[in-house]
């Protein structure tokens, strides 16, 4: 006992001498740390699922799901992987399935989408239903379809602009246009009048400087025959106008009844350019591009049906700018434009407005839009200066003072430089940029 007794004693002095040193004592803190830290991680890792990993471990329909093959995207055609072109797991899908995976092929009762809206489905005045957002919202007491409350004689002018549209001579010139324009998967609208010249020339010559040519995709809605011989003389294919009632000298500020009026020529033509297959891009003329957009839409288009630039406003006016508008060209996008047409009655002179309430109607939630990015997209302010902007792809003069903007940005095009300058129509020529608000 007593030896026991010894040689336990002597066992307590080995160990009390050896974590008594201060060195020993920091290096079994610093492994039992590290050990903690190894086990941390690997649980971590085991708790964490992939798709590879997912795919390697679950059953065989898993494994179909995340294999290399084709994805659907929601125009209709399908998305080739770029790490492979085979059409792995189809052959379990029966012909319907596989008919389906084509978002084309559906019904808007597939999914329960309602198709276009009418006046009285949109019912766009009645507070029950609709959002109350600040600035002037769309209020009719006595009519839920806002039309007795239009503003006096727009409906009456705007019907005879659907007429003159529809006239059988015109419908038959527009058809031959897009003929012209078969094999394009976009198209890109403009609608111009003599008043808007400089500006539209103006991205004439920003995508000359730019080294770009846009005319083989573009096609010009002019509103008076003056526009219609101009955009013709730079090499643009348009569609020649009949005799409108639209004030061909309105300039471009917002508000005015030439502004209604000429971009109601855009829903129009763009309804008939989806029906035929294309996808579409709604441009205003008071834009200038810095750079090609069509790659960087062509990109971040998968899986949307509409792209807005930014309105940067949680009004009735935003937050979709309709100054540049992408279109997939799909039963959704067809329904929202027919949707347009069909209330167009009741606009009055905000595109914006319209535009912006039918994309928050409850009816039209399936919708997928998405705003494009500003700093890539941005409106331009009366504060810009040339390093504002510097990463911009294309910019947008909104509202008034446009010229004044694209000149303090350092992106105004339309002078002497440019192959398309015509003096006559640069109405701020000889005059201080401060002072030109056209």
């Amino acid at each position: 006992a007593e030896a026991a007794q010894s040689t336990m004693g002597s066992d307590r002095n080995e160990k009390k001498g050896f974590f008594s040193n201060r060195k020993t004592k920091c290096f079994v803190i610093l492994v039992t740390l590290l050990i903690s830290a190894m086990l941390h991680i690997l649980l971590h890792l085991n708790s964490t699922v992939h798709p590879r990993s997912l795919a390697s471990t679950t059953p065989h329909i898993y494994k179909k799901a995340f294999s290399k093959g084709t994805s659907v995207i929601p125009n209709g055609n399908t998305h080739e992987n770029s790490e492979s072109e085979n059409d792995e797991g189809l052959d379990e899908l029966t012909p319907l399935e596989k008919k389906m995976l084509n978002v084309s092929n559906w019904s808007n009762g597939e999914t329960g989408f309602p198709g276009a809206l009418t006046l009285e489905e949109a019912a766009l005045c009645d507070p029950k239903t609709q959002a109350v957002l600040k600035g002037e919202p769309y209020v009719c007491a006595e009519d839920v379809t806002c039309l007795m409350c239009q503003e006096e004689g727009y409906t009456k002018k705007f019907n005879e602009q659907l007429k003159t549209w529809m006239d059988s001579e015109h419908t038959k010139e527009r058809k031959a246009i897009y003929e012209k324009f078969r094999s394009q998967e976009l198209v890109i609208i403009q609608a111009v009048n003599t008043g808007q010249l400089h500006l539209w020339l103006n991205w004439v010559c920003s995508c000359e400087a730019n080294g770009i040519n846009p005319r083989d995709i573009t096609i010009m809605l002019p509103s008076d025959e003056n526009a219609y011989n101009m955009i013709k003389k730079s090499g643009f294919v348009a569609v020649k106008p009949p005799k409108y009632d639209i004030d061909p000298n309105w300039g471009g500020r917002q508000g005015r009844q030439g502004h209604t009026f000429v971009n109601n020529m855009f829903v129009l033509t763009a309804r008939e350019l989806l029906a035929l297959g294309h996808e579409v891009i709604l441009h205003d003329v008071d834009i200038v591009w810095l750079k090609n957009p069509l790659p960087f839409i062509n990109k971040i288009k998968t899986n949307m049906d509409v792209l807005t630039q930014l309105a940067p406003s949680w009004t009735m006016m935003g937050t979709g700018n309709t100054g540049f508008v992408y279109l997939a060209c799909n039963t959704r996008t067809i329904a929202f434009v027919q949707t347009l047409i069909n209330l167009l009655p009741i606009k009055g002179r905000s595109d914006q407005k319209l535009t912006n309430t039918v994309l928050r109607h409850y009816k039209m939630r399936q919708i997928r839009w998405m705003n494009l990015p500003n700093s890539l997209f941005p409106r331009l302010t009366h504060s810009d200066t040339p390093e504002t902007h510097k990463h911009a792809i294309l910019a947008h003069s909104v509202s008034n003072g446009k010229s004044k903007k694209f000149t303090q940005a350092g992106m105004y095009f339309f002078n002497e430089s440019c192959s398309h300058y015509d003096k006559s129509l640069d109405l701020c020529r000889g005059t201080p940029i401060e002072k030109c608000m056209l």
